[in-house]
């Protein structure tokens, strides 16, 4: 399998001339950097799960948070439970 500068150097002068046309118009069609813009340093992104627990926040706002302990201590025979 060959690289991409080993494609290149194989190609005719013809497609060459193409390749380097097209690659041309690709970069006359960019621009020249990406704008830059003045950034908040006192606001940052919340990710998916604290925008989850954000809003399960508002929705129970008033209900005090719902602790469910519980604990079981099974003993005895299992051979007839399916």
């Amino acid at each position: 399998m060959r690289t991409l500068p080993e494609h290149i150097a194989h190609l005719s002068p013809k497609k060459k001339a193409l390749l380097l046309h097209m690659l041309a118009r690709k970069r006359a069609a960019l621009p020249d950097s990406m704008p830059v813009r003045p950034r908040d340093r006192t606001v940052f992104p919340l990710s998916f799960a604290q925008k989850r627990l954000w809003f399960l926040h508002q929705l129970a706002q008033k209900t005090p948070p719902i602790i469910v302990w519980s604990w079981s201590d099974c003993t005895g025979s299992w051979t007839g439970v399916p």
